[in-house]
């Protein structure tokens, strides 16, 4: 859950003389920072400060609005006007969106090379009537919390997960099988990963992303 968290801050407290830690979370997420929830990760980060000696002497949990940047007019006159990125993208929308295409928000670049590149197979490589649909960041709840899959693609009546790997993966690699379980265990077809290396190579991404979409089409 701490993924989930917008950003931390340190601060003092003048009436008992202390620090204390602070989780700003954004209003679609405060709902699931329930108070027992709250009450673990204090105990276990005030561990870790004691240990560290760090001298931090309570942890909160508060809700924070969205940056909404310097351009906010514009944002609202292309949603009255229907151009708005199509896509939950909560992530994206935290600050102005940076990577927008076909109205489609993406948090970084690798997602918007992985969805060039998912389109290009879409658009030349594939017949109308054996197509894929392609949702990024398709947010939706799967059992113990909320997600957003960098890419949901859908081939031949079935559902797959693609998910772009970063430089933090082999150290979170237990999270993303228990999450891939998960997936597969609420209807996923098929969760495939992408190399953060394929995404400079964009011959071995695209046999990367065919590989997955003939996997995706043999699933029963």
């Amino acid at each position: 859950m701490l993924l989930d968290v917008d950003k931390l801050a340190i601060e003092y407290d003048p009436d008992p003389q202390e620090w204390d830690l602070m989780l700003d979370v954004t209003s679609e997420q405060i709902g699931r920072f329930t108070e027992e929830v709250v009450s673990e990760i204090r105990d276990a980060c005030l561990e870790v400060c004691k240990r560290r000696s760090y001298r931090i002497h309570w942890l909160a949990v508060r809700e924070v609005l969205p940056d909404v940047g310097p351009d906010w007019r514009n944002q609202i006159r292309d949603q009255l006007g229907g151009k708005r990125p199509t896509n939950h993208a909560r992530r994206a929308r935290r600050l102005p969106p940076r990577y927008v295409e076909d109205y489609l928000s993406f948090t970084n670049q690798g997602e918007l090379t992985v969805y060039r590149a998912l389109k290009q197979i879409q658009e030349k490589d594939l017949p109308r009537e054996d197509t894929i649909g392609i949702y990024p960041l398709a947010g939706g709840r799967i059992p113990g919390r909320t997600w957003e899959p960098d890419v949901l693609v859908t081939y031949r009546g079935r559902a797959g997960v693609l998910e772009i790997d970063g430089p933090h993966h082999n150290t979170r690699r237990a999270l993303d099988t228990t999450r891939d379980h998960l997936l597969r265990d609420a209807g996923v077809g098929f969760v495939d990963r992408i190399p953060v290396e394929a995404l400079e190579n964009p011959t071995e991404l695209t046999a990367t992303l065919r590989r997955f979409l003939r996997r995706l089409g043999e699933v029963k």
